[in-house]
């Protein structure tokens, strides 16, 4: 032991690069202040090549709004400091989130177009602010970027784009935005490598989402009065949580999966949906039901619906012991289903309301089929429930491979 070197700074033997990389996976403001640890340490964050901000973080104890403005003012000047002093020849990504609802100043606009000016990879902006936000041109005439968020609460300003050039943009994320025509075609047409493309919180004024390079579209939350057509040929995983308008799906042959929620408490006069009929072609499907009429929208889809002739597994996430009959019809579409998963959900109580049971349901069909070779039931713990949904499949299906209960813990 006496020959044995005693020595604990190992973190000061790790080189320069290791050191940077560890820094990057902390938020900017932790990563700023390891410059007081030692003279080595004091412009070493400056090569990092991310920055992530967050004003929720920032500070240590919780923001007084009392004072909103002052802690507004602090965050500008460390972020602004920050992005003056930046040693790495390129920045990979750009984080932002910032809740501003009073600000007035134009210190965002700056940071965003300083950011591009390094080149990054990947910019995600999240702003809470009831103020107008000036976009800068650049940030749609970036040829580095390959991944895009764009999330804003409140007012959004930004002129309109005579051309958009993102060559290298692979995935985009745009949140409470309004969509037209003009809007997704300079969008489809300045991103020629677009895979990935997220809508959320959106007022969609467009007639028709189309691309043949698309691969997959998650549509959450959208908001238009007009019937919306999507016809992309080349995606392959779709999500759509909606629950105003009326949406037509077409020209979905590469389908593998998708998700569609109907959810309508409240909804336009005659919500007429035509979303299974594209969907004949998927291999995994889930379906969500919730609200008042989402019932009355799923039978009238069932009813001009196509076979689903690849479907393997279906989900079904809602009120089993009442909507079952409806199950059971589309069961009638699905000649090669493998696996049926019914996630049961019980029902907000109603006054003066019976539940059903199996005993008194509209209709009863059976299904005879080979390849249903499992059920999986989600449940809470509700086991009186479960074990009617239990005789309920039985009534509705002459052949079960296996069935399996799985407990949900609230």
């Amino acid at each position: 032991m006496k020959n044995v070197k005693m020595h604990n700074d190992w973190i000061s033997d790790l080189h320069d690069s290791l050191l940077i990389h560890i820094l990057s996976l902390l938020k900017t403001k932790q990563a700023v202040q390891t410059c007081v640890l030692s003279k080595r340490w004091r412009n070493l964050w400056t090569y990092i090549p991310c920055r992530y901000f967050d004003f929720a973080n920032f500070f240590s104890d919780d923001v007084d709004y009392d004072d909103i403005k002052e802690y507004d003012m602090k965050f500008e000047r460390f972020v602004t400091a920050v992005l003056q002093k930046q040693d790495t020849p390129v920045l990979d990504s750009f984080k932002l989130v910032y809740d501003n609802r009073d600000g007035e100043s134009n210190a965002i606009t700056e940071w965003i177009l300083c950011a591009l000016n390094w080149k990054p990879r990947i910019l995600d902006i999240y702003v809470d602010r009831y103020l107008m936000i000036d976009l800068p041109d650049l940030l749609f005439d970036c040829k580095s970027l390959e991944k895009m968020t764009l999330q804003f609460e409140g007012f959004v300003y930004y002129k309109p784009f005579k051309t958009i050039n993102l060559p290298s943009l692979k995935k985009l994320e745009l949140s409470n935005w309004k969509i037209d025509d003009y809007l997704i075609n300079i969008l489809m047409s300045g991103c020629p490598v677009l895979e990935d493309l997220t809508l959320s919180g959106c007022t969609v004024v467009t007639h028709i989402i189309s691309s043949n390079k698309l691969k997959h579209l998650f549509i959450d939350d959208f908001y238009f009065r007009e019937r919306i057509a999507i016809s992309i040929p080349s995606l392959s995983s779709l999500v759509i949580h909606s629950e105003k308008g009326r949406i037509s799906l077409m020209n979905m042959s590469s389908l593998v999966m998708a998700r569609v929620m109907f959810f309508s408490y409240f909804t336009f006069p005659n919500p007429v949906h035509d979303i299974l009929k594209g969907l004949s072609d998927v291999t995994n499907l889930e379906i969500i039901l919730s609200g008042g009429i989402a019932k009355a929208i799923l039978k009238h889809e069932l009813s001009n619906c196509a076979t689903f002739k690849n479907l393997k597994s279906l989900h079904v996430d809602g009120y089993m012991i009442e909507d079952f009959h409806l199950i059971a019809l589309f069961l009638q579409h699905t000649p090669n289903l493998e696996k049926l998963t019914l996630r049961h959900r019980e029902p907000h109580p109603l006054p003066d309301v019976k539940p059903r049971t199996s005993k008194n349901f509209p209709m009863k069909i059976t299904i005879k089929r080979k390849h249903l070779q499992l059920v999986e039931i989600i449940h809470e713990a509700n086991h009186e429930r479960v074990y009617q949904l239990v005789k309920i499949l039985h009534i509705y299906l002459k052949s079960i491979g296996k069935i399996y209960m799985h407990l949900e813990i609230p």
